[in-house]
């Protein structure tokens, strides 16, 4: 928790800097702690785009919304804030209206294709995932945002 709350502060201090800028900062923070995993992802209304970044074992992935349903992950680098810090290379892509932008923890099955089936707002979707797919022995989380 408190190695949470330490990357929490540095994302509100810094949050218009870029990924590298960003995981470098929260690193920094966490040299005295256990340190922490952490995947970051930023929309870009005016262009449409989300641009993401992540180091250690946090699942992103972005469901493209139509007919043609498909999912794109993100390329997240090896490594544990506050102890070895990756360099990191953020991808960029196109939004569609409808798209969303899910994030799941450890504790969560990485298997949750058939979760984000079904439709519902971006809560039902996680709490679909979260139900469905949960370790249940271990902390997890499911966070789900719709691209509007």
């Amino acid at each position: 928790a408190d190695a949470a709350e330490r990357c929490a502060e540095v994302v509100r201090t810094q949050a218009e800097a870029d990924a590298q800028a960003l995981l470098q900062a929260c690193h920094e923070a966490l040299v005295r702690t256990r340190g922490a995993v952490m995947t970051v992802a930023w929309f870009d209304l005016e262009r449409a785009r989300l641009t993401w970044a992540g180091v250690g074992n946090v699942d992103a992935r972005l469901v493209h919304h139509g007919p043609e349903r498909r999912e794109d992950v993100a390329l997240v680098f090896g490594g544990v804030l506050g102890y070895r810090m990756p360099n990191v290379r953020p991808a960029s892509m196109p939004l569609e209206r409808g798209d969303l932008l899910v994030m799941i923890t450890d504790g969560i099955d990485s298997a949750i294709s058939p979760g984000l089936a079904g439709g519902g707002s971006a809560q039902t979707i996680a709490d679909r995932v979260f139900t469905r797919h949960g370790k249940g022995g271990d902390d997890a989380l499911a966070l789900v945002v719709r691209y509007r």
